[in-house]
Parts: C-alpha cells; structure tokens; sequence
C-alpha cells in the first residue's frame, strides 16, 4: 500500500505551507500541555475540524500520550469525500 493521497484540505483548514503547518502546531502543543499526568491512557478522541476551532483540544489529547509507548495504535475516522 505505498498510495498517497494529496491533501485535500490543505489551506482550508490548516496552512497549505509545510513551514507554517509545522510552526502552527508545534504552538499547538506548547500551549496545550495537560496540568495532571495521567497514566495509563487505553484511547483518545481528538477532534478533526479547522486547527483554529479545535486545535488545542487535539494538541491536549495528543500531549497525554506523547511520551508513551504502544505496541499499535488504531485510527478510526470519518471520510467526507468517500462512502464506504
């Protein structure tokens, strides 16, 4: 499986330049550190909108888990564009 799909929300929802893409979320993250350290996190639900709507809560969630180590990690989202 070695497609890759281009963006297709790119400078919608997110900077379309990778610099700025990358400067806007790691602010993200450094303004969205949890204050409790918890353990033991099993899942997370982060939101997919416009990083200006929900960005700091996907930073939030994604911080909790940023120093732990999984043996594999399962992604279920939502498509817009395909029906399955």
């Amino acid at each position: 499986m070695n497609k890759v799909r281009k963006p297709s929300a790119a400078g919608y929802f997110y900077p379309a330049d990778p610099a700025k893409l990358q400067d806007e979320i790691e602010l993200l993250l450094s303004i969205s550190t949890p204050d409790k350290n918890i353990k033991n996190v099993f899942g997370i639900i982060s939101p997919h909108a416009g990083y200006i709507y929900s960005g700091r809560t996907a930073a939030y969630a994604f911080n909790l888990v940023k120093d732990a180590s999984y043996e594999n990690i399962i992604i279920i989202s939502p498509s817009h564009r395909e029906y399955f």
